[in-house]
């Protein structure tokens, strides 16, 4: 666990730096996902230390693809998926001060998942929910400025 310092360190990295998004992907006869939670910089010993700071088990470290200026500084980011990044998410949310909502919009929708791969259809109501929260995390992860600011 993050000390309360710590929660407040990554929080403002996230607001920052991060991104709370739900992967989608096709599996057989229904759609698949995946929550995901990235932290991207170009400074890899700061996110190495995030890293170690979280439990170097439950994320991965990644450098990102060629950018097209060769003069450019190799980007790298942190990856968390699932529950993994809900413990993260949990632990940070007080202290998330431009990302909460799309925080609360991602919490509600991991709560949808299933603790196991697998095991048929999903109930209409459920899929109905994860479609509206879907469109929400989207509609809040466009860049740009909002409407309302």
């Amino acid at each position: 666990l993050l000390n309360e310092t710590e929660k407040a360190w990554l929080a403002g990295f996230i607001d920052g730096e991060g991104s709370l998004y739900l992967y989608n992907y096709r599996t057989n006869s229904e759609n698949s996902w995946i929550c995901r939670l990235t932290i991207a910089n170009t400074r890899y010993d700061v996110l190495d230390q995030i890293k170690r700071m979280v439990g170097s088990k439950s994320c991965q470290l990644r450098q990102m693809g060629k950018h097209p200026n060769p003069r450019a500084k190799i980007g790298w980011y942190l990856l968390w998926n699932g529950k993994h990044a809900a413990e993260v998410i949990t632990q940070v949310f007080p202290y998330l001060r431009l990302k909460n909502r799309h925080a609360e919009v991602w919490l509600s929708f991991q709560k949808t998942m299933r603790p196991n791969r697998g095991g048929g259809l999903l109930d209409p109501q459920i899929v109905h929910i994860r479609k509206t929260l879907a469109a929400e995390l989207k509609q809040l992860n466009r860049k740009g400025v909002p409407v309302d600011a």
